[in-house]
C-alpha cells in the first residue's frame, strides 16, 4: 500500500528536490539533478487517482479533467510545502511533486551577485530571473521578496501558478494571488493589482504577449515588477520579450523595454565538490548603454557590453561566474562544461587562467 506522506517525508529526507510518480515504475526522486529509484511497488493507474485526485477542489478536477493536466500548491503538516503537476501519459495519471523550503533562503545563502540588492533599492521598472524548468527561478526570486520584505515597508503582491513560497509580513505586506483560486488570469490580475496600491509586483510567469504588455505596462506606471522567463541567457531574455510581438510592435516594445529594464538574471544550477547543488548567475545592469542596444535592436552587442562592463555595473557573464566556481574550488571543470553556455570563451579563459 502506497502512503503519500511517507513518500513526502523520505523525499524530503533525502534532501532531494522532485518526487515522481509514474504508471509502470517505482517512485523517483532527484537529487543533485539524478533521478533515483525509491523501494515502492510498480505504481498502476488506479494507486495514483487513489492518492492524487483527493489533493483537488473541484476547480482543478475540471481544470483536469478538460486540460488533462493542473499545477497546485499543497502543504501536509510536519512535512513540508510542495508544488504537485499532475499530468495524463498515454491515458494515465501522473505526479511531480516539487519540494518547497518552509525557510525563504536569504540573497548571501544563494550566493547572488550583490549588485542584485542594488537592483531591489529601485522603487520601479523591471526585473527578470529567467533560465530553464527546474534552475532556480522561484527560489531565487523569493530570497528577492524577502529581502523587500525585510528592508522596506512596502506593498507587495505576488501572482503565480500556483503560489509557491508563503512570505510572512515583516516591514512589507504581502499579498499572494493563485491563479484560478484567488484570480482568472495573469492579465487580469496585473491590472486589478494597479488598482490594489502596489509597491512591487511579481508575476510568476511571463507566458505569452499579453502578459508581457501588462506587466510592461505595471513597469512603466511606476512600480516595481520581477517576473520570471524561460531562457538561457541575459541577452536571449530580451530578444524574448520584444520577438513576442509582431514585426511591426518591435521598435514600440523594444522602446519600451529599453525605459523601464533595470536588469536580468539569468542563472542556471550546477553539482557542487561537495555533492550539493549551487546557482550559477548571469547578471545584466541595464545601464545607457546597454539601453541603447535595445532601442537598436542590436541584441549581439549586447553580451559585449556585459563582458566590458562588469566592474563599473556589477555586471557578470556566466562564463565569468563558472570560472570564479572553480577557482573556489567550489566546482569541477567538467561539471562547467555541461552547462556552459559560450563553450569556446569558457575553453579560453581556462588557458588563460592556467586551470
Amino acid at each position: 500500500m502506497i502512503n503519500l506522506e511517507q513518500l513526502l517525508k523520505s523525499c524530503i529526507a533525502h534532501e532531494a528536490s522532485d518526487l515522481h510518480i509514474v504508471v509502470g515504475s517505482e517512485v523517483r526522486i532527484r537529487k543533485n539533478g539524478v533521478l533515483q529509484i525509491l523501494d515502492t511497488p510498480v505504481i498502476d493507474n488506479k494507486t495514483i487517482k487513489n492518492i492524487c485526485i483527493p489533493l483537488l477542489n473541484e476547480t482543478q478536477q475540471n481544470i483536469l479533467q478538460n486540460k488533462f493536466e493542473v499545477d497546485l500548491a499543497l502543504s501536509f503538516d510536519g512535512i513540508g510545502r510542495f508544488r504537485l503537476n499532475l499530468y495524463q501519459s498515454l491515458g494515465n495519471l501522473s505526479a511531480t511533486f516539487r519540494v518547497i523550503p518552509y525557510k525563504i533562503p536569504n540573497l548571501e545563502s544563494l550566493f547572488l551577485p550583490q549588485t542584485v540588492e542594488l537592483l531591489l533599492k529601485k522603487r520601479q521598472g523591471l526585473i527578470l530571473v529567467t533560465g530553464s524548468t527546474g534552475s532556480g527561478k522561484s527560489t531565487t526570486l523569493a530570497a528577492m521578496i524577502d529581502y523587500i520584505n525585510t528592508n522596506y515597508a512596502y506593498h507587495i503582491i505576488t501572482i503565480e501558478d500556483p503560489v509557491e513560497f508563503i512570505h510572512s509580513h515583516k516591514k512589507s505586506l504581502i499579498s499572494h494571488r493563485d491563479l484560478f483560486k484567488d484570480t482568472s488570469n495573469y492579465q487580469q490580475a496585473i491590472k486589478m493589482a494597479l488598482r490594489q496600491d502596489p509597491d512591487v509586483i511579481l508575476i510568476g510567469e511571463l507566458r505569452d504577449k499579453e502578459t508581457i504588455q501588462s506587466a510592461l505596462i505595471a513597469a512603466q506606471t511606476g512600480h516595481l515588477v520581477l517576473a520570471t522567463l524561460h531562457t538561457q541567457s541575459a541577452d536571449l531574455a530580451i530578444q524574448r520579450v520584444i520577438q513576442s510581438f509582431d514585426v511591426d510592435q518591435q521598435p514600440f516594445i523594444a522602446n519600451q523595454l529599453a525605459s523601464i529594464l533595470e536588469g536580468v538574471i539569468s542563472q542556471n544550477l550546477i553539482n557542487t565538490t561537495d555533492n550539493k547543488r549551487i546557482g550559477v548567475y548571469e547578471l545584466l545592469v541595464a545601464h545607457d548603454g546597454i539601453k541603447n542596444l535595445i532601442r537598436k535592436e542590436e541584441y549581439h552587442q549586447i553580451y559585449a557590453q556585459m563582458e566590458v562592463g562588469g566592474k563599473e555595473y556589477g555586471m557578470q557573464t556566466q562564463t565569468k561566474s563558472l570560472i570564479k566556481l572553480i577557482e573556489k574550488k567550489r566546482i569541477t571543470k567538467e561539471e562547467a562544461l555541461k552547462i556552459a553556455i559560450k563553450h569556446k570563451e569558457f575553453q579560453r579563459m581556462l588557458k588563460e587562467k592556467m586551470i
